[in-house]
């Protein structure tokens, strides 16, 4: 996760489906991600589904798993972390149009549906079903509307955005001497 995400402040203990509304503007740049972060346990310590996209549109979206390389190095050590593409699917999905996201969580298992339209289903080997949630995004101009977060028919976390209900931290350069 990087200068360019938004996260719970607080883990959530357990939740079977995040919802959410994302509209991913057309990039300037051919080569963005858009990113949905779930089971975050810390920094370099998340899965997400990664909506990738070229010059025309979104053309794959994949599950990824980020890893500590090294747990002997201090927690906010440069590059210590491993990035692993877990399962991917050819998509053909237009920039600027809204799509109803819905992920659904079953102790280790995950499926993710765009549009009401399965898209990829995966078995981890560890409980992928609590942790933090958010956003982050590479070149993309990613918007967000209506996160609800359920566990079974109790919603757990829900956000319209209206409030800091997300942390937001500021990285400024110091100026050159």
């Amino acid at each position: 996760i990087n200068n360019n995400s938004l996260i719970t402040r607080e883990p959530i203990s357990r939740y079977t489906k995040i919802s959410l509304i994302l509209f991913i503007g057309k990039s300037k740049i051919s080569d963005s991600a858009s990113y949905i972060v779930f089971s975050e346990k810390s920094q370099k310590e998340f899965y997400a589904f990664r909506f990738d996209g070229n010059a025309d549109k979104i053309h794959r979206l994949v599950l990824i798993k980020s890893t500590i390389k090294d747990t002997t190095l201090p927690s906010m050590a440069k590059w210590n972390f491993t990035i692993t593409e877990l399962a991917s699917e050819a998509v053909d999905l237009p920039y600027d149009k809204k799509m109803d996201v819905k992920i659904e969580t079953d102790e280790k298992k995950i499926t993710l549906y765009v549009d009401g339209k399965k898209i990829l289903k995966y078995k981890a080997d560890e409980r992928i079903d609590s942790g933090r949630i958010g956003f982050s995004n590479r070149n993309a101009q990613p918007r967000i509307y209506g996160v609800k977060v359920m566990n079974g028919k109790e919603v757990v976390f829900e956000d319209d955005f209206k409030e800091d209900s997300i942390s937001r931290f500021i990285m400024k350069r110091k100026p050159a001497k």
